[in-house]
């Protein structure tokens, strides 16, 4: 048993070392902000093992990777990738989830599936977060929408508001920012069905959007 739990261990640190042999070795200074728990290192290590190569050829000269916080509150492995940029700090999201990279593309099946591999809608979270995940996987939300200007969770329904533009002229021509209301609406398997109203005076009707 003692031999068994010898070889067991040596295994272990064979693969450890071969998948630090694997990392790339990157000239450019990398911060780790700590996580909740180890896993994060895990998933800091598989982004730099995906994107490192990349961002070097990007110019990135240096890069800090943590989790993305919302009212003190963060999912296992939504990541903030942050650099210098010509204009101040730019900041991308990654989301690491089974040991596996998942890309930022409009997937409603995908995005369900992160959701309820986070315990959503039965534990519910931060209504931004949850925003900045439907965000996440782009093209979601309609455009304009993300970053969410304002956003609450009521149960199963997150509704985002925020002033827009209609999408005609009213009459005489003129063009007047009006309420809008975006509904995201989540079953119990985390799928969920869009909703745009807009009330085009006050104290009127929501209506919905044509």
């Amino acid at each position: 048993m003692r031999a068994l739990l010898l070889l067991l261990l040596l295994g272990g640190c064979a693969t450890r070392a071969q998948e630090d042999a694997a990392m790339p070795k990157l000239d450019l200074p990398v911060t780790r902000v700590p996580g909740p728990d180890a896993t994060w290192d895990r998933a800091y290590d598989l982004i730099l093992a995906k994107n490192g190569k990349n961002l070097a050829r990007m110019g990135v000269t240096q890069l800090t990777l943590a989790p993305h916080i919302v009212d003190g509150r963060s999912l296992p492995h939504l990541v903030n990738l942050t650099y210098p940029g010509a204009a101040g700090p730019i900041t991308t999201r990654t989301l690491v989830l089974d040991g596996a990279l998942i890309p930022g593309t409009r997937d409603p099946a995908g995005t369900s599936r992160a959701l309820r591999a986070w315990g959503f809608p039965a534990t519910p979270m931060p209504a931004r977060l949850l925003a900045d995940v439907l965000c996440y996987f782009g093209g979601t939300l309609p455009a304009g929408w993300c970053p969410a200007p304002s956003a609450r969770l009521d149960g199963k329904v997150l509704t985002l508001e925020d002033t827009r533009m209609p999408d005609e002229a009213g009459g005489g021509g003129a063009m007047i920012p009006i309420p809008h209301r975006l509904e995201v609406t989540f079953d119990d398997q985390a799928g969920f069905t869009l909703r745009m109203t807009r009330q085009i005076a006050p104290d009127a009707a929501w209506t919905p959007v044509p």
